[in-house]
């Protein structure tokens, strides 16, 4: 087997891909990243203690963790996103309260999948098939 086949893209690893959901796209970054591990021991820190006392409810564990993955995983958008018949207007802060609202956990999952799915990040052999090729890149 050839390992290079697995080798990953750090620059799209770090930086982002697109991902499609809908008619829109998320720019979405994998998931361990620098940046993720420094927003998680920042966000998470203070709550560790509560956690394993079990004083963290998930629903106060889930919103931290959509604050985090605003600010360190979805990177971008491009098209309409509508949340509850309204444009969506992407900043980190945004993106985290969303993805930090119960209601819309799908997409939580969808974006916790896509970032940690190392095929979406690989050299480009394999991200010429997710259309994330530097020619072909809507960066």
């Amino acid at each position: 087997m050839d390992l290079d086949k697995l080798k990953l893209d750090l620059g799209k690893a770090n930086e982002g891909v697109w991902m499609a959901v809908g008619d829109c796209k998320l720019l979405i970054a994998a998931v361990p990243n620098p940046r993720y591990t420094e927003t998680m021991t920042r966000e998470f820190g203070p709550l560790m203690a509560g956690v394993r006392a079990g004083m963290v409810s998930e629903s106060q564990a889930h919103k931290v963790r959509g604050k985090v993955y605003g600010e360190s995983v979805w990177l971008g958008l491009k098209g309409e996103l509508l949340v509850k018949g309204q444009p969506f207007v992407y900043t980190p802060e945004n993106a985290g309260e969303l993805l930090g609202d119960e209601e819309y956990v799908a997409l939580f999952n969808l974006v916790d999948e896509f970032s940690k799915d190392e095929g979406n990040f690989r050299i480009q052999r394999e991200a010429k098939v997710l259309g994330n090729l530097p020619e072909a890149s809507e960066n």
